[in-house]
């Protein structure tokens, strides 16, 4: 059983780890950067199905493991052959189990995490569904980030560094209709505006971007004042709050999550600054090591976004370089301590 359990969590973590190496311009010839398929953040998200081996074993069952070697084998599938259509009806199917499993896990959750896992990975199937006719990076991303944003939350509420208490519950509520209403409005003006240009206004074609960025500056302001973890925990999620609050803030002033530096920067931000912080968040990592490389990360990190925005290429590229070598030895350590951790428990 240790064997199955390490093997499930590490397939797709490296999936997603070798996401965030191309998402900060890494390459090789096993990671081929030019296919458009995996550049896109869906790979990140897929980063979750290492998330999901953090589950009690009691709550482990013949859905979990399907959807997590599914979500694999999928984006194994799309490193392989960036541009082949069978991949995402792959992705399409193992995003459907993704969603069923959480519903069906749903009564095991406290109410508000159930709720933000299947909430999460709803955003996801229909992102995913999207990938179907061709649709631009930024028009799909925009409920990839709501996937990631509901899910991570989620596995945090049960865990319980977050803790919601019940006159939080109707913000909580707003959150995920303000992104969905995001989402939606920012699809349909960009298929309107291949109709008929002259129907869209600025406010129809700027607003899905900005409640997108509102819901991401509430959510990384509630997660700093409400985080009740400490230690390494408390200094991960104050990182990935910061960095969730500077993606937000930057579509919610410009209103444009749009391709361009300006794109590459709330991406970055949120799913290497946010995403892999509250990944690691799941870890007890502490020690120098790790403490050293996650700072090392958040400063290279900043480096590479002020560099792409202000086309400053010598400072991006050093930033992505440490940025690199930090997602390598942070992975590299949460792969043993999941591995010690199973061990102990078997």
């Amino acid at each position: 059983m240790l064997l199955v359990d390490s093997a499930v969590f590490t397939l797709p973590f490296l999936v997603g780890l070798a996401a965030g190496l191309v998402r900060t311009g890494w390459e090789s010839a096993l990671l081929p950067s030019a296919g458009l398929a995996f550049r896109h953040g869906v790979l990140l998200a897929i980063a979750l199905c290492a998330l999901a081996n953090a589950e009690a074993p009691p709550r482990r069952g013949v859905l979990y493991v399907l959807r997590t070697l599914a979500l694999a084998l999928c984006c194994g599938w799309m490193i392989a052959s960036p541009f082949a259509r069978e991949s995402f009806a792959l992705l399409l199917v193992a995003s459907l189990l993704l969603l069923a499993s959480n519903i069906a896990s749903a009564r095991q959750r406290p109410p508000m995490a159930g709720l933000y896992r299947i909430a999460g990975s709803a955003f996801f199937v229909v992102g995913n569904g999207l990938l179907f006719p061709d649709m631009p990076s930024h028009v799909v991303v925009s409920w990839w980030l709501g996937a990631v944003l509901f899910y991570v939350l989620g596995l945090h509420m049960e865990k319980g560094t977050l803790r919601p208490g019940e006159s939080e519950r109707p913000m909580l509520y707003a959150l995920i209709a303000l992104a969905l209403g995001g989402a939606v409005l920012k699809n349909y003006a960009l298929g309107a505006e291949f109709l008929d240009p002259y129907s869209v206004t600025p406010l129809l074609l700027w607003g899905g971007d900005r409640l997108i960025g509102l819901v991401l500056c509430t959510a990384a302001l509630w997660l700093l004042v409400r985080d009740a973890s400490d230690g390494w925990q408390r200094l991960c999620a104050l990182g990935g709050s910061l960095f969730l609050a500077a993606a937000g803030g930057l579509a919610l002033y410009t209103g444009q999550i749009l391709a361009g530096p300006l794109y590459e920067a709330i991406i970055h931000a949120f799913f290497v600054g946010f995403a892999v912080s509250l990944l690691l968040a799941l870890f007890h990592l502490n020690s120098y090591l790790a403490l050293g490389s996650l700072l090392a990360l958040y400063l290279g990190l900043l480096a590479w976004i002020v560099g792409a925005l202000s086309d400053a290429s010598a400072i991006a590229d050093a930033g992505s370089a440490v940025v690199t070598l930090c997602l390598v030895v942070l992975a590299a350590l949460c792969v043993r301590a999941y591995r010690q951790a199973a061990r102990f428990a078997h």
